[in-house]
């Protein structure tokens, strides 16, 4: 595929329904818990991640493995209503419906992950095409292990001059798959995340090795503390905007959205930052994954509220 003058980013990934409840307490193993029905809502980490770029504008694709369920309709339809392209949507037509089970506490939540079978995904010449001409590709390492021939379909693509964002687990052994992770050009961890991933190495010396691979940046999420980011030529440190929150879920996937919009945009590495913290917060304050998606005014008018980053060393 030709590149086209105005970038857009292919998301690789699965869309699902998110079964909200709440308690008052968390039980312990052999316990007994009483939940309350709250509410239905659409999710998925990559999906709610396009549904954050799109809401800033930019042109996103979603390929996802999807059936002809009502739920998976109802997928379909909710994303495309939010400005995504799912016409290259893979078809499963023996898969389940995707779902979570996500239950909350005072502002906090706990999510179960309905693990849901699926055939292997098959990249097309017209899906490569797709990805040949992405700005980035943004996907996370589990969704990579289902795809046939993941490394060569990656290796063509960023020949292309795509580029590769992985939104790493880290606390999964599996998601710390050597294959995909030095292919990456960007990589977000969370704080617990990138403690497991480093394991006895260093910080410096963990991310040494990262740079040394070709990535461009790791990212590192600090919840309510914001983020750090790390180049092989700087690290800067952005603190968190504090506020009350209603559901974490979905932040992540909001902070990752955020940063690699503002990156494909051109903006400087410390407003990438800012922007991201801004557009997680304001997620933190809505029920639901995808309460990170608003426009481009709403989210500046969240950045223009978080604290400014700062650089705090230089990167090994």
């Amino acid at each position: 595929m030709e590149r086209q003058d105005a970038p857009y980013l292919v998301f690789l990934g699965e869309a699902c329904i998110d079964e909200y409840y709440e308690t008052d307490r968390w039980g312990e193993m052999g316990d007994k818990m009483m939940l309350r029905p709250v509410e239905n809502l659409v999710g998925g980490m990559v999906a709610n991640a396009a549904g954050g770029a799109a809401g800033l504008g930019q042109k996103c694709y979603l390929v996802d493995s999807l059936s002809d369920s009502p739920v998976c309709r109802q997928l379909r339809a909710a994303m495309e209503a939010e400005g995504i392209d799912t016409s290259y949507t893979l078809h499963d037509p023996g898969m389940a419906d995707p779902k979570c089970i996500i239950v909350t506490q005072g502002g906090e939540r706990v999510v179960c992950v309905v693990d849901t079978a699926r055939a292997p995904r098959r990249i097309t010449p017209r899906h490569q095409r797709l990805l040949d001409g992405a700005a980035w590709i943004y996907t996370i390492v589990r969704t990579l292990q289902q795809v046939e021939g993941a490394e060569a379909v990656l290796d063509r693509a960023r020949a292309a001059g795509a580029k590769l964002y992985l939104d790493v687990e880290g606390v999964v052994a599996e998601d710390n798959d050597p294959r995909f992770l030095r292919r990456a050009d960007g990589l977000t961890f969370n704080e617990q995340g990138f403690a497991a991933f480093r394991g006895d190495r260093s910080e410096g010396a963990c991310l040494k090795d990262l740079f040394a691979g070709g990535v461009e940046f790791v990212a590192v999420t600090l919840g309510p503390g914001g983020c750090r980011v790390h180049t092989p030529g700087r690290t800067i440190a952005c603190s968190g905007l504090p506020v009350a929150p209603v559901d974490t879920t979905g932040a992540g996937d909001t902070w990752g959205a955020a940063f690699l919009w503002a990156r494909v945009n051109g903006w400087a590495l410390d407003d990438c930052a800012r922007f991201a913290n801004g557009m997680a917060a304001r997620a933190c304050t809505v029920l639901g994954a995808r309460g990170g998606i608003c426009s481009l005014e709403e989210a500046r008018r969240w950045m223009d509220r978080a604290p400014q980053a700062v650089e705090t060393r230089a990167a090994p």
